[in-house]
């Protein structure tokens, strides 16, 4: 779901984006994939973030690193984010 969300999002659909993230945050919350909730969490922030929201984008992305927070090394977060956004 959040791959689709992300060809929704580069499309500029960002209603169906947040649709696709919100499914696949509810899908990691179930399955109490801390990690999976985190990038779910940061995907939402990113479409915060292309309306304009900043507010809302940063406390998202706040709560996406609290949820990453320990399942990886902090290199290795900032790496995922850094490639998520293409840097």
């Amino acid at each position: 779901l959040g791959n689709l969300g992300f060809v929704a999002h580069s499309r500029g659909d960002f209603d169906e984006a947040e649709r696709l993230h919100q499914n696949a945050l509810a899908i990691d919350r179930d399955l109490g994939d801390r990690f999976g909730e985190g990038v779910s969490l940061g995907s939402l922030g990113k479409v915060a973030h292309s309306r304009g929201d900043f507010d809302e984008a940063e406390r998202l992305h706040q709560e996406s690193l609290v949820a990453i927070e320990g399942k990886l090394s902090s290199i290795r977060v900032a790496s995922y984010w850094l490639w998520r956004e293409g840097s």
